[in-house]
């Protein structure tokens, strides 16, 4: 199991509460030991890959890591309950975003819908001329056929 590697000199010196943008944590190829910032030798932390990727997905915030490093030696229990946690959050908010991100018909409110091209709203408004129901409309219901 791979941990992530933490520059305590970084650590120290820090400017800002970015992890990576202050060389606090990197991962490193192979076994090189050094900051590649600072080349100051870099530790162990008691964070794997794995909960570093679900942190990241929280916050950048070298202070907040700082903290679950702690909680994860002092209390292992606690802090497998709070990356629960964390991780059901995440979860949750990808869920609403991508649900929220989709286009939905103002009629039915299906995501099934489908863009009108160019090319056949053209040729409807030359059959029909104005009596086309493509004119003026860019999306279409799969469900309900309903156009806007």
């Amino acid at each position: 199991m791979k941990y992530i590697k933490l520059c305590k000199n970084c650590q120290n010196n820090r400017k800002d509460d970015d992890i990576w943008g202050s060389g606090y944590i990197t991962w490193v190829a192979d076994d090189n030991f050094e900051c590649p910032i600072c080349k100051h030798k870099l530790v162990d932390t008691v964070l794997t890959g794995d909960e570093e990727d679900e942190l990241s997905d929280i916050t950048r915030s070298a202070s907040f890591y700082d903290s679950m490093i702690k909680l994860k030696q002092d209390n292992p229990i606690e802090f497998q309950l709070k990356m629960a946690q964390f991780k059901n959050q995440v979860q949750q908010q990808k869920s609403v975003a991508s649900s929220s991100s989709k286009p939905k018909c103002p009629t039915c409110g299906s995501t099934n819908i489908k863009k009108i091209s160019g090319t056949k709203r053209w040729l409807s408004a030359g059959l029909f001329g104005l009596a086309s129901s493509n004119i003026g409309k860019s999306m279409c219901c799969q469900n309900c056929g309903y156009k806007w």
